[in-house]
């Protein structure tokens, strides 16, 4: 008799389902040319979304939604809106206004997991000046994903932008440092 032993199955990098909702619903009017585009990649506006996607979905649909860098950065903008006016996002939006925006951004890693399982960040402060450097990077079991692709800089820039000033940095800003495509990271300049 021969023994077979399981082995480890990775996981599946994947976009949950509620950050979806929340980034179709800060894109509207959708146009027809857009619905159809959207149901291309598997979502639908009219029909509930599932608990979560892969992880593919999210980068090609922000920028389907968005265009242009400032369309970018707009629908980031518009998506922390729409994300704090679900139950999750209110408690979150809750909470960031109690720690402030400096202890958001150096919990960065667990704010992100609240949409994906795909993504980390790192916190450096800069020796040059009083802001910190922001690295957003797929976690070290997704590197080997091939065609893995970042989340476009600017709605993040724009997302990020607006969750700090909301936290009560409203002087805050963002800036992309470097953007790398192919290894899906991106290096932000923050200052609160």
């Amino acid at each position: 008799m021969e023994t077979v032993t399981a082995q480890p199955v990775g996981r599946e990098p994947v976009v949950f389902g509620h950050a979806l909702e929340a980034l179709l619903a800060a894109a509207e009017p959708l146009t027809l040319a857009r619905l159809a585009a959207l149901e291309q990649l598997g979502l639908s506006a009219g029909r509930s979304l599932r608990a979560a996607y892969p992880y593919t979905v999210w980068p090609e649909a922000i920028r389907l939604l968005a265009g242009t860098e400032a369309g970018q950065y707009a629908l980031g903008q518009r998506f922390v809106e729409c994300v704090q006016q679900s139950k999750l996002g209110a408690a979150l939006h809750d909470f960031a206004k109690v720690v402030g925006p400096e202890r958001m951004l150096l919990r960065m890693s667990r704010n992100i997991r609240s949409t994906n399982n795909v993504l980390d960040a790192l916190v450096t402060p800069r020796s040059e000046d009083a802001g910190w450097e922001l690295l957003v990077r797929p976690l070290v079991e997704f590197t080997h994903v091939l065609g893995l692709r970042a989340e476009p800089p600017h709605f993040i820039r724009g997302l990020l932008t607006s969750a700090f000033q909301q936290a009560g940095a409203r002087a805050a800003r963002v800036a992309v440092l470097r953007h790398d495509a192919a290894r899906a990271t991106t290096t932000f300049h923050v200052t609160l």
